[in-house]
């Protein structure tokens, strides 16, 4: 997942949190949430993505990854 500070890795991490919360579970959903939710602060006063997209993979696992729609916009958003 990217970290460059760019429109199209903006764009990316936000459907990568999309993806993340269309495949969850409804418990993975609420985990997402309460999560997601404190680190958004700091996203949005620091722009680093990094600890959310770590809190998602963790969540979600590491073999989890976009499919589908979700992972033909991610590519086309960094490209």
């Amino acid at each position: 997942m990217p970290e460059k500070r760019t429109l199209g890795g903006a764009m990316a991490f936000v459907l990568f949190v999309g993806a993340a919360n269309a495949d969850a579970t409804p418990e993975k959903r609420k985990q997402l949430r309460e999560r997601l939710t404190p680190l958004l602060e700091t996203y949005r006063t620091e722009g680093n993505p990094k600890p959310i997209l770590e809190a998602v993979i963790d969540i979600m696992g590491p073999d989890w990854e976009p499919h589908g729609e979700w992972a033909t916009a991610i590519d086309a958003m960094l490209k």
